[in-house]
């Protein structure tokens, strides 16, 4: 079985709306199904994943 992960640079806001979103559509009945991943900066993302971690 396969997931996606989405992954983001951003600030806490950004990630504040992607779950204040998710939030509205499960009230509202919709299934939610996602995950999310953010780094606040590129250069700690590149340090975190690395190519066998990308591979998981």
């Amino acid at each position: 079985m396969s997931e996606t992960v989405n992954l983001h640079v951003g600030s806490i806001e950004e990630m504040g709306k992607r779950f204040t979103g998710a939030w509205h559509r499960l009230a509202h009945g919709e299934a939610v199904k996602e995950t999310h991943l953010t780094f606040f900066d590129l250069e700690t993302m590149m340090s975190t994943l690395s190519p066998k971690r990308l591979a998981l």
